[in-house]
Parts: C-alpha cells; sequence; structure tokens
C-alpha cells in the first residue's frame, strides 16, 4: 500500500470517528432543539384541522368574574353548573379545577359530581411537600364517587417556553396516572382506557410522550362563559350528546401557554390544550415522537454512507451524494411525520453538514501540503539559492499544472527584487545574519562604491574617511552602528535597521537603511536656535523695559510710559505667540486620555478675570458628563483658551459668550459664539493664516492665535470652522475625533 493511500485510510478513520462522535453528541445532548421546534411548528402548519363541533368549553373568563364574583366560588356554584350539564345532556364533561380542600357546600357538589361523573384532575407539586422531591396531590375522596374519575392535567412548556407535548402516563411514588384527556378521549368513545399503574420508579416519571397536532390558530374551540351557562341563556342543545371541558380562560388566571399555531402575542388557556389533545385521540391524529434508537439510526447511517463514498468516488460525485443523502434525510422524515412519527432530519443534516467540510478541508490541506513541498524544493534550487527567499503565492486549484505555472513565474523574482531595491530613494543595503553585505541598491553603491559581500562595518570607515574602526566581528541589528553618521563632507546619515523572516519565522537578512537627512538636521538646529532668540534674548530686553517703567515711575511721562508699555507687551505677545505656533506644528504630542470637559471648564476659568473686567457671561453646556477623547492636553487647551480669549476681546461689555459641547461616539465638537462685530465673508477664507487680523486697529495682538489653534488641530486629525455675520457676531467651530 502506498504512503499516500495510508494517509487516506488514516484521515478517512479519523474523520469518521469525528463525525460519529459529533452526530452522537448533537442526538443525546439535543442540542439542536430549537431547529427541531421551529421545523416540527412549521411541518404542523401544513395539515391543521378545525376545531371539532363536539367538543365545547365552559369558560371561567372575565365576564364571568364580572358576574360571579372573584374566584374561587362557593361549591354550590360548580354543583350548580355539573347538575345544568347534566339537565342539557352532556356527554363527557372534563371539569379542569382543584377539589383538594375542604370547604362550604362539599355535600352539595359531591352529590352533583355522582349524578354527572365527570373527570378532574389531581396535581403533581414538584418540589413535592415536607422536603419530598415529589407530591401528588389528590382531590378529596368525598369528590371520587363511583363513576368520577381522576387523571393529571400537567402541561409542560419546551426551552423556548412553548407547550407541543403532553405525558399520557405521568405520576411519582411509583405510581402513574392517565392524562384526563385521554380519560376523556376513552370515556367519549366508550372504550377502556389507561389505567393508574405501578411502577418501580422512583421520584416524578413520565412515560408514553404525545406531540399535540394543534387546530388552526385562527380558529378556537366553541366556547360559552360559565355565567351565561347558570343563567339558562344557553340552549341544552348546545351541550346535548357533545364533550364538555369546563376551566379558566381568562389571561389574567395564570394558566394560559404558548403554543406553535397561536400568533406572537396570544396565549392559549390550558383548558383549550386539552380540548386539542382529547380531539387528536378522537380522530387517531396523534404523533409520537419515534424512540431513541431510531433516533440515533436515523442520523448516523446518512453519514456512514457519506464516509463510504469518500473511498470510492471523486470528489464531484461525494457533493452530489451528499445532496442526494440529504433529500432523502428530509423526504424519509416527512414521511413519517405523515404516518404520525416525529422524527426530526436536523440531527442527520448537520451530520452531513459537519462531515462533508470536514472532510474537504482535510484532502485541501493535504492538497496544499504538497504544493509547498513542490515550493520548497524550488526553494533549494541552484538557482535561487544566493537570494534570501521568495514570493509565496495562495493557490486555489489542485491541478498540477498550475503549481508548475507558479514555480516558473517565481524565478522571476530575483529580478524584481533587484529593480524594488533600486528603486528605493535611500542607499540600502541587504545584509545576511553573519554580517556581511549580500545586496545593495544604486544609491548605496554610488555612496560607498562597490562593497558587496565585505563586511558591513566597513560603512562606518567609508564614511568617516577612515576615523572609525572597522570590528568584522560585530553582528547586525539596532545597535551595531550609531544612529546618525556624520560623513567627512559634513552630510549626516540617519540609520534604520529592518528584519527579514522566512516562513518559519526565523532571521534570514537585515535591510540597512542610510537616509540623507542634512537638510532636516540644519532645519531643525535653526528652528531651535529661533526659538531660543524669541524665548529669551527677544523677552528679556522687552521684561528690562517693564521693569525700567516701574522703577521709573514719574520720571517717564505718563503717555509716553503707556506707550513704551504697550509696545514691550506686544513684542511679548508676538514672541510668546511665534513660540507656541512653532511648538504646535512641530513638538512631539503628548497624548493622553482626558476628559474633554474639563478642558473646556478650566479654559473658561482661566480667563474668568477678563470676563468679569468686561461684565461678560460665558454660558458652558453640554459639559455635564464625561467625554474621553486622546489628545495632548496642553495644545488642546490652550487653543481652546485662544478661541475663548478672541470671544471676550471682540464681544461687547455686559453681552453673553456661548460655549456649546456636543458628543458623539466618534468626535466632540465645540462651538463658541460671540456678539461681536462679525467677521466680512472675504476674510474667513484667510482667518487662520498666520499674522492675519481683524480689524487691527480695534483689539491689539499678533495675529497668530487662530494660527495656533489650526495646527493643534490639525496635528490631533481634528478641524476648525468659522461663521460670522457682520454686526450680529462670530461662531468657531472645532471638531476632535475620540
Amino acid at each position: 500500500m502506498s504512503a499516500s493511500r495510508r494517509l487516506l485510510l488514516r484521515d478517512w478513520c479519523f474523520a469518521s470517528l469525528l463525525a460519529t462522535a459529533l452526530v452522537v453528541i448533537l442526538v443525546m445532548s439535543g442540542g439542536l432543539w430549537r431547529l427541531d421546534n421551529d421545523l416540527y411548528d412549521e411541518l404542523i402548519t401544513w395539515r391543521p384541522e378545525a376545531p371539532s363541533d363536539d367538543i365545547v368549553i365552559v369558560a371561567v373568563d372575565d365576564e364571568s368574574f364580572s358576574q360571579l364574583g372573584t374566584f374561587p366560588w362557593p361549591r354550590r356554584v360548580h354543583a350548580q353548573l355539573l347538575d345544568e350539564l347534566h339537565k342539557a345532556g352532556a356527554k363527557v364533561i372534563l371539569y379542569d379545577f382543584l377539589f383538594v380542600d375542604a370547604g362550604q357546600d362539599d355535600a352539595a357538589l359531591a352529590k352533583a359530581m355522582s349524578a354527572t361523573h365527570p373527570i378532574i384532575p389531581l396535581y403533581i407539586e414538584v418540589p413535592g411537600r415536607n422536603g419530598k422531591e415529589v407530591s401528588v396531590i389528590e382531590p378529596l375522596s368525598i369528590f371520587r364517587p363511583q363513576g368520577v374519575e381522576v387523571g393529571q392535567a400537567n402541561l409542560y412548556t419546551d426551552k423556548d417556553g412553548i407547550v407541543r407535548s403532553i405525558h399520557l402516563l405521568e405520576g411519582a411514588d411509583g405510581l402513574l396516572w392517565p392524562h384526563v384527556a385521554a380519560l376523556v378521549a376513552c370515556r367519549a368513545q366508550g372504550v377502556a382506557c389507561i389505567q393508574a399503574r405501578r411502577t418501580q420508579r422512583d421520584g416524578l416519571t413520565r412515560a408514553a410522550p404525545f406531540l399535540i397536532p394543534f387546530t388552526d390558530g385562527k380558529a378556537r374551540f366553541r366556547r360559552v362563559p360559565f355565567s351565561a351557562v347558570l343563567e339558562g341563556s344557553v340552549p341544552a342543545s348546545f351541550f346535548r350528546d357533545r364533550i364538555v371541558l369546563v376551566g379558566m380562560t381568562s389571561p389574567s388566571s395564570g394558566d394560559t401557554f404558548a403554543t406553535p399555531l397561536a400568533s406572537v402575542h396570544q396565549l392559549t388557556p390550558g383548558v383549550e390544550i386539552n380540548a386539542n389533545a382529547i380531539q387528536a385521540l378522537l380522530s387517531g391524529n396523534r404523533i409520537v415522537p419515534a424512540p431513541n434508537w431510531l433516533q440515533y439510526a436515523f442520523a448516523l447511517i446518512p453519514v456512514w454512507l457519506l464516509l463510504g463514498s469518500f473511498l470510492i468516488a471523486r470528489p464531484f460525485l461525494i457533493l452530489c451524494s451528499a445532496v442526494v443523502l440529504c433529500c432523502v434525510i428530509g423526504g424519509t422524515s416527512v414521511l413519517l411525520w405523515g404516518s404520525g412519527i416525529w422524527l426530526s432530519p436536523v440531527a442527520a443534516l448537520a451530520g452531513i453538514g459537519i462531515t462533508y467540510p470536514l472532510w474537504v478541508g482535510r484532502r485541501f490541506q493535504v492538497a496544499t501540503s504538497f504544493m509547498r513541498e513542490e515550493l520548497e524544493r524550488f526553494r533549494r534550487d541552484a538557482a535561487t539559492r544566493e537570494h534570501a527567499g521568495f514570493v509565496g503565492l495562495d493557490f486555489a486549484d489542485s491541478d498540477m499544472d498550475q503549481l508548475r505555472w507558479a514555480i516558473a513565474q517565481s524565478r522571476n523574482f530575483s529580478g524584481f527584487l533587484n529593480d524594488t531595491l533600486n528603486g528605493l530613494p535611500d542607499s540600502s543595503l541587504v545584509i545576511e545574519p553573519d554580517g556581511f553585505i549580500r545586496m545593495l541598491n544604486t544609491q548605496a553603491r554610488a555612496l560607498l562604491g562597490d562593497v558587496e559581500r565585505r563586511h558591513f562595518s566597513v560603512i562606518l570607515l567609508l564614511l568617516t574617511g577612515g576615523q572609525a574602526v572597522a570590528d568584522e566581528t560585530a553582528i547586525p541589528g539596532e545597535q551595531a552602528l550609531p544612529a546618525d553618521i556624520t560623513g567627512t563632507d559634513g552630510r549626516v546619515f540617519d540609520v534604520r535597521w529592518s528584519r527579514i523572516h522566512d516562513g518559519a519565522g526565523q532571521l534570514v537578512a537585515w535591510v540597512l537603511r542610510l537616509a540623507d537627512v542634512t537638510e532636516i538636521r540644519l532645519t531643525t538646529r535653526q528652528r531651535e536656535e529661533a526659538l531660543q532668540l524669541l524665548t529669551h534674548d527677544m523677552r528679556a530686553p522687552q521684561i528690562s523695559i517693564l521693569t525700567t517703567l516701574e522703577q521709573s515711575a514719574g520720571e517717564v511721562g505718563e503717555e509716553a510710559a503707556r506707550r513704551i508699555r504697550g509696545y514691550a507687551h506686544r513684542t511679548l505677545s508676538l514672541a510668546d505667540g511665534f513660540v507656541q505656533l512653532a511648538r504646535a506644528e512641530a513638538s512631539a504630542l503628548n497624548l493622553e486620555e482626558v476628559n474633554f470637559p474639563d478642558i473646556v471648564l478650566d479654559a473658561v476659568d482661566n480667563l474668568w478675570p477678563q470676563a468679569t473686567a468686561k461684565h461678560i457671561d460665558v454660558d458652558v453646556r453640554g459639559c455635564e458628563q464625561e467625554q474621553v477623547v486622546r489628545c495632548d492636553r496642553q495644545l488642546i487647551t490652550r487653543a481652546v483658551i485662544n478661541l475663548i480669549d478672541n470671544a471676550i476681546k471682540y464681544s461687547p461689555p455686559e453681552s453673553t459668550i456661548a460655549c456649546e459641547l456636543v458628543a458623539s461616539p466618534s468626535k466632540v465638537v465645540l462651538s463658541i459664539c460671540d456678539t461681536g462685530p462679525g467677521i466680512a465673508e472675504d476674510q474667513i477664507a484667510n482667518l487662520f493664516d498666520p499674522f492675519r487680523r481683524v480689524e487691527e486697529n480695534a483689539v491689539q495682538g499678533a495675529g497668530l492665535g487662530l494660527a495656533f489653534v489650526r495646527s493643534v488641530l490639525r496635528r490631533h486629525y481634528g478641524t476648525i470652522t468659522c461663521k460670522s455675520t457682520v454686526g450680529e457676531g462670530t461662531c468657531f467651530e472645532i471638531v476632535l475625533p475620540r
């Protein structure tokens, strides 16, 4: 036997064991109960029966409560109803009430029962009384004269809260009681019925499950109010030779349940569920669940047939087999349903749905492994052994010609790699793990010369003009060379390393990039010198001027001192604004989680003196709840302060500035509106440019505040917009992503 055949048999055995185990678990655990129930509910809609005219219900409904008072009623009322039904000639009476406690007029009710021979329920209580697992509470013996039959009337819901079945036998303590529906059906047909019988099992015991084929949910069994029967307003012909069920139908009684054919918001009284069961028993339209052995066989046999096809059929025939088996499973289930046996096909279909993808997936994995072996042989080919790695291909076709074509195309990778490396704008080299240069692009060759196959330490030696020592024992990596290398011609190179791994995650090479950052470094240095000039060299003289004015009070004329002081402050403001703008554009952001309403409130508090001086009210809205954003707190706070400060400067005294914060899951929006003179529409477009000011003679300033705000928001991927009407005011709106 070949190795491939042995692999096939091994995989088949594993798939068979796994599929069989999964199907057995599904059947045993009932894990597909929801699909089983949905399918059952759909099937019973195919053949709904109309409610039989031979079954009528005397309903204890809301009308009866209004006429007779709250429940429970005196026993004489029940006795009176039984007498009326007896006079009318009712064929069988199911009196669906519990009489387990003594009360007044018990004798009258017992006499009525002795005459009418109704069927009455007992009560199976779970958990039981006095610490028992279950207790059976039977009616009082006075209500069980000769001819009165007692049965259980328990209804249980499935996991989805819907009643679909009853148990014809149920009980506890070794005694099984027949269901009242079975007793009614037997008496109506005049045949002997299942009697209470002994069993060896302890605790709650159920037997003879029975699925109820409910009648059409749009129609109901004929019913009359309890009170109407007592009043004599129902003719005797309504009950003559009919099965009469007396029970609760009021929604407030608590004895209502969801059923398959009822509408979503409609509940069915328990007495009507019993009527459905009685009609099914009388008509022979009963449905019983299949025995366990048949459920297992029905789920496993199709799976085993499909598994057999895996060994003898081609893929297309296997797919056809799976489709045919699914059709056979569904058809068999429907045929058995028509014969009164409920055998759900869901587990069998799930078995097919599990087994087929499991096998196909495994065979695809085997084919993929074969293709990988072919590609591995190509990797070891002498023509490509000198180059690291190759382009991986995602194959979806098992044809071997496609594989060979892919291998032929992969041989062109070497040329593609060279073109890619040469297309990089910076000097780039590929270095082997042992430190020797394997490849370099055109830019690196122009910078270093022909250094291929030499140790990478020669790079430092060549760039520094021999001032550094080449250590050929050095291992490539982030620490192998300085982060910046300054060449003999003054150029500065930024050194960056990147790893290259093979498919197994092993390091196969390093990529070294030497980027010429001379101009960037020069620009950075010039900017730092300018900032130093502004922050110290320009500020210090202005502060000295202000200090001298303070110390020379009276020596300089008041008007001249005022002007000098104004010029000094304006120069300081210009220097501060320029420094802030430069840092906003270039400094690294210190991002943190910040509550944005705190920033707004801090800005308002910071400007409280200026607002108070002009008797301006800053109305803040939308800051009651926490709205977290990720930002540089210092920069965003300064931006908000600038906007509110501008609003205070340009607003008339005793006015109001509106600050409103609106948040959504993706962003926060802050609008700041004043009632100042407004801005002409033709000035708004250039409003955020540096040194741009509106009405420059009205309010002093350097014209850098709005430029700073726009720069900060851009670095946070936010926006700022301005809307203004001349003579009415201006509104700035900033949007910051969360």
